[in-house]
């Protein structure tokens, strides 16, 4: 028999043992134990409860070392999966018939373009969702994450703001677009509820955030020597993993109102102009500034969003004023 797949059940107590039998398949959490990307025909990174196939580079090279894992986990969590070997049947051949080949023509393949007439159809079909994380001590990180979730409906998209404590690592993999919104602390310190997940992220195999689409809002303040480092880790580590990036990252001081709204600008312009497959259509980003905006030209506001030109015919008045005058006694109105 021999091994299809590899799962971790609940009940983990995270002693280590199987991340240091197997370092390349098992990766042991504050909380539980995950089967790393890169072994896994998913690509996923979590506890693998949906039996997802491993390699097979990773069957043929480690398979007595995912057994010896199993066998050494005190709590029996780590559980095996195997398959019967498929048979090789070998038959007769039979003469060789002559035939006549036709060569068909080369087909052409078909190229599906978005174009301006079909901006309305890209900011509402398919998945529209927009992860928006959030790492703050303060609150501002958090406050603005809720602000610009309420203002992706404006670019047909769905906007959900999640906390980074407690978020799923893992689950970030199957998102297509995802916002970063994160303060420093201290001296260049995660904040206090982003810690645990960075620990993990860390440790996250290359590749495994391969169809994500990213940006991100450093909040932090030039008095300090490491200012926005949370903000700028977050970035670099992203690209690692294999996100792509849309926005550039912008790093804030502590007036941070009208640079994060401008980042917003772009940002969400960038997520809308992803599709529900997850193809970044790079040419509508400007279009859909547009749209946005309505078409109406405009001044810039102060915190970045753009204010119409209000204008409106002349009119005219006519006035009419009482007057009374005390010492003469005398009244009279002037228009």
């Amino acid at each position: 028999m021999a091994i299809v797949s590899v799962y971790i059940e609940e009940g983990c107590i995270t002693c280590d043992a199987c991340e240091e039998t197997l370092p390349e398949v098992f990766h042991v959490t504050d909380d539980t134990c995950y089967i790393k990307a890169d072994v896994r025909l998913d690509g996923g990174y979590d506890r693998n409860e949906g039996k997802a196939g491993l390699k097979l580079e990773t069957i043929s090279q480690f398979e007595d070392d995912i057994f010896d894992a199993a066998d050494g986990c005190p709590v029996d969590v780590i559980i095996v999966v195997e398959g019967g070997e498929s048979e090789t049947v070998v038959e007769e051949e039979a003469p060789a018939a002559v035939v006549d080949v036709v060569v068909p023509e080369p087909a052409v393949e078909e190229t599906v373009e978005v174009t301006g007439d079909d901006l309305g159809e890209l900011l509402s079909a398919g998945d529209r969702s927009l992860a928006i994380l959030f790492g703050s001590q303060s609150g501002n990180s958090e406050a603005l994450a809720a602000k610009f979730s309420k203002q992706a409906s404006n670019y047909g998209l769905e906007g959900t703001v999640y906390d980074m404590d407690g978020f799923d690592f893992a689950s970030l993999s199957a998102m297509k677009r995802v916002l970063i919104i994160c303060s420093t602390w201290g001296e260049g310190e995660m904040p206090d509820n982003a810690e645990d997940l960075w620990q993990v992220a860390k440790k996250a195999s290359a590749g495994s955030l391969n169809g994500v689409h990213y940006s991100v809002l450093a909040l932090g303040d030039t008095s300090y020597e490491l200012f926005c480092e949370s903000g700028k880790d977050w970035d670099e580590q992203l690209e690692k993993l294999g996100a792509t990036r849309l926005v550039d990252r912008v790093d804030c001081d502590v007036d941070y109102e009208s640079m994060a709204a401008a980042w917003a600008l772009d940002a969400m312009a960038a997520m809308a102009a992803v599709d529900g497959t997850g193809v970044f259509h790079e040419d509508m980003v400007d279009a859909i500034k547009e749209y946005v905006a309505g078409g109406d030209e405009g001044a810039d506001g102060e915190d970045g969003f753009i204010v119409p030109d209000i204008t409106a015919e002349s009119i005219q008045a006519e006035i009419s004023i009482f007057r009374y005058d005390p010492e003469a006694t005398t009244t009279g109105l002037d228009t």
